[in-house]
């Protein structure tokens, strides 16, 4: 009862924060915008690797196949919230930016011995940038453009595995993505007697199904030892989505000090209503080993941006790869003394982007660190962890992001689907 008052709590907590989209990056500016990683509390701390771990006493539906290793009448329930300091910097200035944001909410349950199901919401992109720059276009005079961008899209996804034999199980994730993609263009040209501007602002809204698959087999040797095997496969979607532009100009002009002339003018509005956009494909393989004491995993996944386009343009998109790595040691989850049932972890991981920008694609890489703390008299665990990483250099003109990550994460374990009997 306790699991549950709890569960309703927590959930209304994640509703009120999962729409505040704080985290700025003026890279999400391309394509999609700043793709999220899916990553949950065991692996925020380990790099990001969660294939071919299965899912015990946490979730991770990276691979909708680790599923069937849910303990029989249990409900697994996972909430993240995530905190980001970001530095912005080039050769001239330097920002900081920081929010928190909701980062997942997922809850998973077996339906029998060989199928399992899991049902969830997580942010799919984030849109969150505002750049300004001047222009100086000779006799027209100089202009100041600014670029702003907000939104982003959204994912609602339930997953099934099954178990085809003794270790081994395949698993289909169905996600339905929805969310707008908002730019807006801004160029600003200031005389001694009047302000002309030209706005543009383009509207992207997403609503569209996709899916992926995953496989996994994990085998436990001489009730000691267990290796697993995860893979993933994710075809090229063509994800449908409404473009409007709606282009505008004014202009305010002062005759003296007490009297201004505004004149506004539409100079178009178009709407493209069966537009697409290509999701570009993705396949992962992952590796995990686990003793009773020790858990190494290691991810390594590819996507060919290269072949996306949206609405028929293509937008500096290369391939890219992600390369994750972690480790878990427990000293003995039998022990009396909690601190020996303390989960300690460590990883890293490295990302090119999927983005081109002045002929350099930026790099992504941090390191991390955690902790698993599991509450007494439950089956609940705290997962907190910090990742330090960097996005991006100064060369070539571009603009480095250095950032702070904090996540908090609980995976609350408690048996349902059982009626209680008395004597």
């Amino acid at each position: 009862m306790k699991f549950r008052v709890l569960f309703c709590v927590i959930s209304l907590i994640y509703t009120s924060i999962y729409a505040q989209k704080t985290f700025n990056s003026p890279y999400s500016r391309y394509g999609l915008g700043e793709i999220f990683y899916k990553s949950y509390g065991q692996s925020n701390a380990m790099g990001g690797a969660t294939l071919g771990i299965p899912s015990m006493n946490h979730l991770h539906t990276l691979n909708p196949a680790s599923l069937t290793w849910l303990p029989k009448h249990n409900f697994l329930y996972e909430i993240g919230l995530v905190y980001r300091l970001t530095e912005l910097s080039n050769d001239e200035l330097t920002q900081t930016h920081s929010g928190l944001n909701a980062a997942y909410f997922n809850f998973g349950f077996p339906i029998n011995k060989y199928w399992a199901t899991s049902i969830g919401l997580s942010p799919f992109s984030n849109v969150s940038y505002k750049v300004i720059n001047t222009e100086n276009r000779g006799d027209a005079g100089t202009f100041q453009n600014q670029y702003n961008g907000s939104g982003g899209i959204n994912q609602v996804f339930m997953q099934h595995s099954f178990r085809l034999f003794k270790g081994f199980s395949v698993g289909v994730n169905a996600a339905y993505l929805f969310g707008p993609l908002n730019h807006e263009t801004t160029s600003t040209l200031q005389a001694a007697n009047y302000v002309a501007q030209m706005k543009i602002q383009n509207k992207i809204q997403v609503s569209d199904f996709a899916i992926g698959y995953g496989a996994q087999y994990y085998k436990i040797l001489k009730d000691k030892y267990g290796l697993g095997v995860g893979f993933i496969f994710e075809p090229m979607t063509n994800i449908h989505a409404v473009n409007t532009t709606f282009t505008s100009r004014s202009l305010d002009h002062l005759f003296s000090s007490t009297y201004e002339f505004t004149y506004t003018d539409t100079l178009g509005y178009d709407t493209l209503s069966t537009g697409n956009m290509k999701y570009p494909s993705r396949i992962g393989l992952g590796l995990c080993f686990t003793t009773e004491k020790f858990l190494v995993a290691v991810d390594y996944m590819k996507q060919t941006w290269s072949e996306s386009n949206f609405f028929g343009k293509y937008d500096d998109l290369v391939d890219n790869y992600r390369l994750s790595g972690g480790l878990e040691f427990i000293p003995n989850f039998r022990s009396p003394k909690y601190l020996k049932t303390v989960r300690y972890r460590i990883g890293a991981h490295v990302q090119p982007s999927y983005i081109q920008v002045n002929n350099t694609q930026p790099k992504d890489m941090g390191v991390a660190v955690g902790f698993g703390f599991p509450l007494k008299n439950s089956k609940t665990i705290v997962n907190i962890s910090l990742e330090a990483g960097k996005f991006g250099k100064t060369d070539n003109n571009m603009i480095q992001e250095r950032y702070l990550k904090a996540t908090l994460n609980l995976s609350m374990l408690d048996t349902w689907f059982v009626r209680s009997r008395f004597d």
